[in-house]
Parts: structure tokens; sequence; C-alpha cells
């Protein structure tokens, strides 16, 4: 979640060789994280799969560093099948084994029988664009201090409510939070960076 164990004195910009401010945490030396900070963490997201991908990735990173899922994101969505959430609700006991057995990916049997169970309910619907967007605040802000990240957690929140009603697993208020943030219905991005939504206005 944004905000949560951040040194309250960290600055929330890093300012890299382009020249351009961006959220403190897209300053790690991790392979392709300014791609996805200026590309695509935070933009709006209403395909499916895409939606399915982002809720996947918070639900692994549960438990485990950010970096690590990171890391294995683009083998995680290949082994899933570009979360294309028709063929991810038609794995079965063969593809469980298969992606425990894959190097590449987060292997832990509960968290991949989770996105297959989930991607289940996304086929049957109502679809997660419909259950996500319909909590996107009225009017969003960027990041002001790493402490009031957190004031959007109620959102998440209610997010996490509403789809553990509708039986998705491992979506808690945590992973709900960080699912909103990575598709843009809130903007997670500080103050000062880039690619706020003030700033893209």
């Amino acid at each position: 979640m944004v905000g949560r164990g951040i040194d309250p004195d960290t600055p929330l910009t890093v300012t890299l060789a382009d020249g351009r401010p961006r959220c403190h945490w897209a300053g790690a030396p991790i392979a392709g994280l300014v791609d996805y900070h200026d590309v695509g963490w935070g933009t709006p997201v209403h395909d499916e799969a895409g939606l399915l991908r982002a809720l996947t990735e918070a639900l692994m990173a549960g438990g485990l560093s950010w970096e690590v899922v990171f890391r294995r994101r683009d083998a995680m969505r290949d082994a899933f099948a570009g979360y294309e959430p028709t063929v991810v609700a038609a794995y079965d006991e063969r593809d469980v084994q298969r992606l425990l057995a894959d190097r590449r990916v987060v292997r832990q049997r509960r968290k991949i029988e989770q996105v297959i169970h989930n991607a289940r309910l996304v086929v049957e619907g109502p679809s997660l664009d419909e259950l996500v967007w319909a909590h996107a605040p009225v009017a969003r802000g960027p990041v002001t201090s790493w402490a009031s990240a957190l004031d959007s957690a109620p959102v998440g929140d209610r997010v996490s409510a509403v789809l553990r009603t509708r039986g998705y697993r491992g979506v808690g208020p945590v992973v709900a939070h960080s699912m909103l943030n990575a598709v843009g219905v809130l903007d997670g991005h500080v103050l000062g960076c880039f690619r706020t939504v003030s700033s893209r206005a």
C-alpha cells in the first residue's frame, strides 16, 4: 500500500537523469521500474485482463516484498496467459501443478488457486471494471505526504468488502488499495511527480 512502511522523512520525489521528478520509489535500481512508473502504474485500466492482472499482482505481493513480484510480473503474465479471464478460469489441477513447478513465478498454491477462482468470477460477472470503478473518487489529488497516502484507504476497504461479498478471494483492504492505485482509480502519485493527475490535466 502506498505510504505504508515508509519513513515519513523520505523525500516524496526523486529526480533522475532526465530531469523529471518522479515518486521516490521509482528511483530504486530495478530494471523496468521507471517505465512502469511512467507508463503503467496509475494509468486508468478498464479491460478485464488488465484489471485481473493488477488484482493478481497485488494479491501475490501479500506477505512478500513488491520487488519480488515486480521482478516476476512479465513471467507471471505469460504463465497466466496474459490474464485473459476465460483462459485462466479454465485452469485445472494440471495448470496449478505447472505453475507450482515454474520457478519464474510466485509458487504458492493458495495464491495460484485464488487467482484461478477470481478469474472464474470475472467470467461469470458482473465485470471487474464495474465493481472497481464504481468506487472511483469524484475528486482525485496527488499524495502530499507519505502519511496522507493512507487517507484513501477507506476506498480500498469498500472495494475489498464488495469483492469479498461477490466471492473474490485474497482481496483484503491492502490488496484492494494497492490495485486501486495501480489501475488509476486512486491517484497514488506524489505531489511534484510529473505523473500526478493534476500534472497531466
